[in-house]
This record gives structure tokens, C-alpha cells and sequence, in this order.
């Protein structure tokens, strides 16, 4: 009698057990590699975060007599919801869910005065189900998700270091 007991609580402690996994979207995992031809001398930034990431990815080649600066890196989350993992605590986290997760690193290029701000958008989700320890993918944390998508994300120059940048013309917020 007392095994049923401890067999009814184990299956009870697997069953609310979730395990979240960090994948990136399908369109993303499918970019090439990318590399940039500067060679830079990394600057210090207050998001320790943001340049961890850069100096993981390795986009640039970095020398300390480089006359290339890359400074003021930070990450901008986009905000999220976290709704559906309401479904995975009422089923006790026998449906998986997909929760979609992206960030913007953000950092400044300095040749010679001539300063340049690009962006890479990293799109990854978020998946939460009991099954997922038996999906586990190849990268083990999220922020090494976030390296993988920053080395598949194209560079995109931006007019502005922030999400909501001024229109140059108007002035006003886009």
C-alpha cells in the first residue's frame, strides 16, 4: 500500500517538473555565419552582458592596436508575454509551450571620428514542457542561444542607440 503512495507522488514530481529549452526560429537557424571585416579594439560597456555576447559571437576580429573601437553595447529586450505558460501549469506541463523571445544587442563602431551604431535582432523561443529534458538541444543556456543567433543575425546600421529612435526629419517618436 505504501509504494502506490511514494509511485502516485513521483509521478506527481515528474509531471510538475518543467524543463525550458531555448531554440532559435527556424528562419534564423537557417542564416549562414556571419563575419565583418573590422578588426577592433573592444571597449569597455556598462551592459557586461551585451559585450560578454559580442566577444562570444566573434564577429569581429579583435587586436588592441586596432583602430576600430567597438563600445557602448547593450541588449534591448522585447517585451513578451507569459500567458501560455498558464496552460502548461493547468495540464501540469504535459502540453508543451512555445513562448517567442527576441532581443536587440545594440553597439557603436568608431573609425577615425566617423561613428556608426548597428543592431542585431535575435529571434529565439522558449519552450516549457515535462518532455522537454528528453529534447535537449545542443547549446546548454539561453544566453549561448543568444551568442549563436547573434553569429546568424545580418548587422543592420540604426540612427539611434535606443528601440524608439526620433524621426531626423520631424523630430517626433517613431
Amino acid at each position: 500500500m505504501m509504494y502506490r503512495q511514494w509511485l502516485a507522488g513521483g509521478l506527481l514530481g515528474l509531471l510538475a517538473g518543467c524543463t525550458t529549452n531555448y531554440y532559435l526560429v527556424d528562419e534564423m537557424a537557417d542564416q549562414p555565419l556571419q563575419h565583418y571585416p573590422e578588426t577592433v579594439v573592444v571597449q569597455p560597456s556598462a551592459d557586461a552582458e551585451a559585450m560578454q555576447m559580442l566577444q562570444q559571437a566573434a564577429l569581429y576580429r579583435r587586436d588592441s592596436q586596432a583602430d576600430v573601437s567597438l563600445h557602448d553595447a547593450k541588449l534591448l529586450y522585447y517585451t513578451r508575454c507569459g500567458n501560455p505558460l498558464l496552460v502548461s501549469g493547468m495540464t501540469l506541463g504535459l502540453l508543451p509551450v512555445s513562448i517567442p523571445d527576441s532581443v536587440r544587442l545594440v553597439y557603436t563602431l568608431n573609425h577615425g571620428g566617423h561613428t556608426q551604431i548597428y543592431a542585431h535582432d535575435i529571434w529565439m523561443e522558449s519552450r516549457t514542457s515535462v518532455w522537454e529534458w528528453l529534447f535537449t538541444p545542443f547549446v546548454g543556456s539561453e544566453s549561448e542561444v543568444w551568442a549563436e543567433g547573434l553569429q546568424r543575425s545580418v548587422r543592420q546600421a540604426v540612427p539611434c542607440a535606443d528601440v524608439i529612435c526620433p524621426d531626423p526629419v520631424s523630430g517626433q517618436q517613431q
